[in-house]
Order: C-alpha cells, then structure tokens, then sequence
C-alpha cells in the first residue's frame, strides 16, 4: 500500500508537471531539461549503483552490528566517490577547453545534482532495505512536489529557464536529504573513522557483489536514458524535447500495477527461496511474472487506445506530435519489470556473470541501433529499437533463468487478458471514433470505460468461482 502510494503520488505530479512545463517551454528548451536529465540519471547509475545493490541486499538480513560495518562502509564508498566528483571537475576546468553552448548554464547545477542524488540514492536504498515503506512513499511525495513547487517559485522569481527545473531539483533533493539519512541510519555513523580497516574490508566484500550488479542496472540505464542522447545529438534538443515529454508522461505508470502485485506475492517469494523451499519460490516467481505481464499488457492497450487524447489534454502543442511513442514506452517498461523478475533465479543462484553480460550486450545494440536509425528516421526509430531491446532481454532472462529455477506462466491469466485487452480496443476505437467531434476529455472517459469494461467482463471468467464465493458469503453474511 505505502508503496503503491510512493510510486502512484510522484507519478500523477510527473504527469501535472509534465503538462505545465511544456506549455510554459518550446522544445528546443524543454529538450535541454531532457537531455541533462537522462544523462545526470545514467552518470549517477554507472557512478553509484556498485554501493547501492550490496547496501539494499545485505543491509535487509544484517544484524545491528553488521548493519553498522555496511553503513560505515558506504560512507568510505561514497567519500571515494566525491573524491572522484571533485577531481572530475578539476581536470575538466583545467584542462578542457571552455566552449560555450546551450548546456553551459547546467553544468554547475547537473554536477550539483549528481552529488547529492548520489548520496540520496544510498540513502533511500537503505530505507527501503529497512522496510520504511511508510517514510519511502513520505520522501518521493515531498520530493516531487518541492521539485514542482521549486521550478515555479524559480521560474517565476529569477528565469523563465529550463535550468530552473535541474536547480529545483537540486533544491528538492537538499530538503528531503538529512531526513533520508537520518531514517537510513546513516547519520548514526557519519563520524565514525571512515579509513577504518573494518570499513575497507566490509567495502572490498560490497564491491564483488556490486561491481557485476552495476554492470547490469548500468546496462538498463543506458537503454532507457540514451535515446534522448543520441536524439539531441543527431536531431537536435527539440526532438528529445517531444521525446522526453510523452516519456515523462508514461513514466511511472507500470510502477502503479507492479506494486500491488509485489506486495501481494513478493514477501512470500523471498520467504520460500530463503527456507530453502526451491518448488514454492518458483511458484512465487511464476505468479510475480504472470501478474507483471497481465497487469502491463493492460497498460500498453490502454495507452495506444488514449495517448492522442492524453497528449491533447496534458502536453503543449508542439509536443503532441509525439503521442504515438506511448505504448512503445509503455511497453518497454514492461518488458523490463518482467525481465527484472525473470532475473531472479540468476541472482538467487549467484550466477550473475550470464545476466550481467546480456544485459550490457543489449544495451550496446541499442546504442549502436539508435546510432545507425536515429539520424535519418528521429525519435520514434529510437522508441522501437528500445522496445525491441527489452523484449530481446526479457525473452532471454525468462528463457535462461527458468533452466537455474523452474516456474511457469499463468498462461490462461495471459491469454484472457489479452483478449480483454484486444476487445477493448477495439471496443473503445469504434466509440472514440464516433465521439470524434467531442472534447479531448470525453473521448478519453469515454473510450476508458469502454476498453475498462470489457477487460474486466472477459478477465472475471477466470475468477466467477472466486466471485461467486464472495457474493454467496456477502448473501448469507446478510
């Protein structure tokens, strides 16, 4: 529930902020914003993510004193990292020459923001390793509101710059930090010798589960944040403007149908494989994957159903023309969520170095894809070499990782929610068509109810036992 309220609460301000920003900014501004942000996103993951997976995995098992060596530990991680930021930053005055361009005035707040995002990700992976739930969904909300609130009060007081939005960011992730910290438990040992021999072994420990670990989220990183790269650099910060615009959009939204479901089945999963039960955990696993793929089959129709409508609603105008990139979007986020579970068994197993590799071989085809594709035929090139990225990964994690921890597909769950989804297409296309003429708003509770409808008619044949159940028991409760 928490965490349902943590991801659904930052993904409707995403989507408020989204569709103020690109009517108060052309495309070419708002694209900048863009592509700062994919690549402070994917310096931050290749910078920190060998510190944060130990931190989350061994953090959640650790004893009181154990849980002490890895805070101790990431501290020392974190000071050689702004060591590294410090030197970085040197070298680049010193030695490189000052060229100006249309990305000078982010530097200084993107470098900012790298700092401190690094700190608050450790952070909030420990908070989540200590089942802060609570706190979690607290420390998203008010960070994406201060970064709403922020680049208006910015905006309106000193620029009407996109440079506004990263220094609000800036600014949002300084209010939410020392409260992250202090729930993390990091505070507690922010004085303690951080050159202690303890806190180097305990590091040296972290880093040979980390290190492979970052390979991959590195890997993932890259596919979801380089397109907007390589479409400002081959077509310009506009085309990664209405890029990043209908991304934003659907950012978030898979998170709303993968936390239920994890709340409901994750718990569980963990416990079997901990137990040793291998049998239950791969039934576990089985019904994670399944619920993960029905519930985003549902969002990928909804969204080719309704993106022009939700464009027309929330996006200024120069961005609607990229509307038609929200179901690839949509559905390379669930290719993702799947292969994040179908992941499982390598990790369970420890044999991380087949999974690591895919993942980094995937992310360099989508590179070089998007480097062959991208400057003849823009964004939406880039929308289906990443899409057709995921898939490839999800199929070989699924396929491989079943041979290390045998689970299955519901297959009758996917195959009637697909049907749902197909007839409530089409369902809601005729009706849309004909409501052509009405509102933008119309159209879109229109054509919602519609396909709404008939994917839950068609999904409730699989449980009229479970319903019939409960409706006999409410009759005779009654």
């Amino acid at each position: 529930m928490h965490y349902g309220v943590g991801i659904g609460g930052p993904a409707i301000i995403s989507a408020i902020s989204t569709a103020v920003f690109t009517r108060m900014f052309d495309v070419h501004t708002y694209g900048l914003f863009t592509v700062v942000l994919a690549a402070v996103t994917l310096a931050v993951s290749f910078a920190g993510q060998w510190l944060m997976q130990p931190l989350g995995r061994f953090l959640a098992v650790a004893s009181t004193e154990e849980a002490a060596g890895l805070l101790r530990a990431t501290w020392l991680g974190l000071g050689l990292l702004t060591c590294a930021v410090i030197l970085a930053v040197i070298c680049v005055v010193l030695f490189v020459p000052q060229v100006q361009s249309a990305y000078t005035p982010f530097l200084l707040p993107a470098v900012l923001f790298f700092w401190l995002q690094l700190f608050l990700s450790c952070a909030t992976v420990a908070v989540q390793a200590r089942m802060e739930s609570k706190y979690y969904s607290q420390q998203q909300i008010i960070l994406a509101f201060s970064r709403l609130g922020g680049s208006l009060i910015l905006i309106w007081l000193i620029k009407n710059d996109s440079v506004m939005l990263i220094w609000a960011t800036v600014l949002a992730t300084i209010i939410v930090l020392p409260g992250a910290l202090r729930k993390s438990g990091l505070h507690q040992e922010i004085f303690y010798r951080p050159l202690a021999v303890d806190a180097w072994l305990t590091l040296r420990k972290m880093s040979k589960y980390g290190f492979p670990m970052m390979g991959w989220f590195v890997a993932t990183n890259a596919l979801s944040s380089s397109d907007r790269i390589v479409i400002a650099i081959y077509r310009g910060s506009g085309e990664a403007g209405i890029y990043g615009a209908n991304y934003n959009l659907m950012n978030g939204t898979v998170g709303l149908v993968t936390a239920p479901v994890l709340a409901a089945t994750w718990p569980f999963l963990m416990k079997a494989w901990g137990n040793g039960d291998v049998k239950q955990a791969g039934l576990w696993l089985g019904r994670v994957a399944t619920g993960v793929l029905s519930g985003g089959l549902i969002l990928c129709g909804a969204a080719a159903l309704l993106a022009t409508d939700v464009a027309e609603l929330l996006l200024g105008d120069a961005f609607r023309e990229g509307a038609m990139v929200m179901p690839t979007v949509v559905g390379g986020m669930v290719a993702l969520s799947v292969a994040t579970y179908a992941n499982k068994p390598f990790e369970f197993r420890q044999k991380l170095r087949p999974m690591v590799l895919a993942g980094i071989a995937v992310a360099i085809a989508n590179i070089a894809l998007n480097l062959a594709f991208v400057p003849r035929y823009g964004y939406m090139a880039s929308a289906w070499i990443t899409l057709a990225c995921y898939i490839v990964y999800a199929v070989y994690a699924t396929v491989v990782g079943r041979r290390l921890l045998r689970w299955h597909w519901d297959l009758r769950l996917v195959v009637f929610t697909l049907l749902g989804v197909l007839s409530g297409y089409v369902l809601g296309r005729i009706l849309m068509n004909i409501m052509i003429d009405y509102h933008a708003l119309a159209r879109l509770l229109g054509g919602s109810i519609a396909y709404g409808f008939c994917v839950v008619s068609i999904m409730s044949v699989i449980y009229r036992e479970k319903l019939r159940s409960i409706f006999v028991r409410r009759c005779v409760g009654n």
